[in-house]
């Protein structure tokens, strides 16, 4: 099948991987979940209230997300430069047709069971506390925000992290 295939078919499945990677980045600004190539990994390194660290962790977010769609425009913008670079003869050539719908499936199919992996995530912690066995015992605020503090603890090993809990719970 290769052989078969010119020069252009390496814009072709370049062009396919963007289009693969666009449809990734918008299922996952779709459903809230950033993946970790995106997320913010900066810490505030001084002490300070409950409501400045959820800033802090709102701004990382908002800013996350925000990167995702400024990549989204990139995409479309390569999208748009591969496609004008394919000839409208490649894009009607059957060899081209079969290998272009081979290719996509294939490029969706990893980026689908990498979505599907990061949605789960976002649930995986409560797997870990289906035993008894695995409760401690913990002192945590009582504030309203204590059930999403109980989990954050489990998390992040910080409690004080119980509104991204929230968010995240809420979003599902």
């Amino acid at each position: 099948m290769e052989d078969v295939l010119d020069c252009n078919s390496q814009e072709m499945e370049k062009y396919l991987r963007y289009v693969s990677h666009k449809d990734f980045i918008s299922k996952c600004v779709r459903h809230g979940i950033v993946p970790e190539g995106f997320k913010i990994n900066w810490n505030i390194q001084i002490d300070c209230s409950d409501e400045i660290l959820n800033k802090c962790e709102k701004i990382k977010q908002d800013a996350s997300v925000k990167l995702m769609e400024l990549t989204l425009v990139a995409c479309e913008e390569k999208i748009n430069k591969l496609r004008s670079d394919v000839c409208v003869e490649d894009l009607n050539n059957d060899d081209h047709k079969l290998f272009s719908k081979r290719k996509l499936a294939e490029l969706t199919q990893k980026k689908n069971e990498k979505f599907y992996k990061l949605l789960n995530c976002k649930l995986d912690f409560l797997s870990s506390l289906v035993t008894i066995d695995n409760f401690q015992e913990s002192s945590i605020q009582m504030d309203g925000n204590c059930f999403y503090r109980c989990i954050a603890k489990e998390i992040y090993n910080n409690d004080n992290k119980h509104e991204i809990v929230r968010q995240k719970l809420i979003t599902i």
